[in-house]
């Protein structure tokens, strides 16, 4: 089946589901560069007049790859959940026979719980009757399949483009510009950043190097938050180089346990910095010294460190990966392989 917009309604239509399930306001010209991003270029370059022809198939690969570019979905997600499973157990005769068993009790469940009346207080359907069903008939192997199924089924039905269903029920948009040209801290989802540009920057990583100076003190403080640390963000600007201070949560002195530059730069890290930030720790009679960078250290900053024994943990563009990974909020529709 096709679809026919114009180039305007096309990339409306496209807004509207990223602002509904992602939680996240685009521009055209942002959308845009998300298309050319996740492999959609020929869906890149229509006028808003111009018509605009598409097989419902595509348009839904479209919106699913938008959504794992926010987070949103994750990568081992399949709209057929069934058929991918079918896969993954064909070649095994007992997973099969099990898989087959499964399904087919869930066709059952599923045609007895449609046909009851609808419950306009009732968003959703409990499967615990049908998981414990299937564990007294086939054993665990039985149920993680179960399980399997209706977490596949579920996040078919999020991803949906056709459908009003979300994983999060966002209270509002937030601007994905503003994580790239605002300094403001409107983290409703999150205590210094917001929890969607976190699941943006896991997803699209190299985009850490375009993000507000601003944005990376907070996304640092916000790691440390979480890492259960009181934390106080410095005011941006003379700041005296300290733009992030930490203290342990049960610590009761004013002398903040770690002090903390952040460099969000693609140059190396010289020495001047380093020796910068000892002599802030020193003045400030911290415990030790942080610093965070896109980049890295230079051979002479780390030679200096290392001689002179600074208390100053470095954490760079492959650090900032894997604190992304943990801050972040996972997607659906995942599955394991096989």
């Amino acid at each position: 089946m096709a679809i026919n917009f114009n180039g305007s309604e096309f990339y409306d239509a496209l807004i509207e589901i990223v602002g509904f399930k992602c939680g996240v306001a685009l521009a055209h010209s942002e959308l845009i560069d998300l298309l050319r991003k996740i492999g959609a270029e020929n869906y890149a370059e229509y006028h808003e007049d111009q018509w605009v022809r598409i097989h419902s198939e595509t348009y839904e690969e479209i919106v699913y790859e938008l959504l794992k570019a926010f987070g949103r979905l994750e990568a081992g997600f399949s709209r057929f959940p069934t058929i991918h499973m079918f896969h993954k157990y064909k070649n095994n005769k007992r997973l099969y026979r099990i898989y087959q068993g499964v399904t087919s009790m869930w066709t059952e469940w599923m045609n007895v719980e449609t046909s009851r009346p609808i419950d306009p207080n009732q968003k959703s359907i409990d499967a615990t009757p049908f998981l414990f069903k299937v564990l007294d008939k086939y054993g665990r192997a039985g149920f993680e399949m179960a399980d399997e199924l209706i977490t596949g089924v579920n996040a078919a039905m999020i991803a949906s483009p056709w459908g009003d269903l979300r994983q999060v029920e966002w209270r509002n948009e937030i601007e994905l510009r503003d994580l790239f040209e605002s300094e403001g801290l409107n983290a409703e989802y999150g205590n210094f950043i917001d929890q969607r540009y976190i699941d943006f920057l896991h997803a699209n990583f190299p985009d850490i190097d375009k993000m507000h100076w601003r944005k990376f003190e907070q996304l640092t403080a916000e790691f440390l938050d979480r890492s259960g640390y009181r934390v106080e963000l410095g005011p941006g600007r003379g700041d005296d180089g300290v733009d992030v201070r930490a203290w342990s949560k049960d610590s009761e002195v004013s002398r903040p346990h770690v002090i903390v530059q952040c460099k969000r730069q693609k140059a190396t890290v010289d020495k001047p910095i380093i020796k910068s930030l000892y002599a802030d720790v020193v003045h400030e009679n911290a415990t030790s010294g942080l610093l965070v960078t896109t980049s890295r250290l230079s051979s002479g900053a780390e030679r200096t460190r290392s001689a002179r024994a600074y208390p100053i943990s470095v954490a760079d563009r492959a650090t900032l990966s894997e604190w992304l990974k943990a801050l972040r909020a996972p997607g659906v529709g995942g599955f394991q392989p096989s």
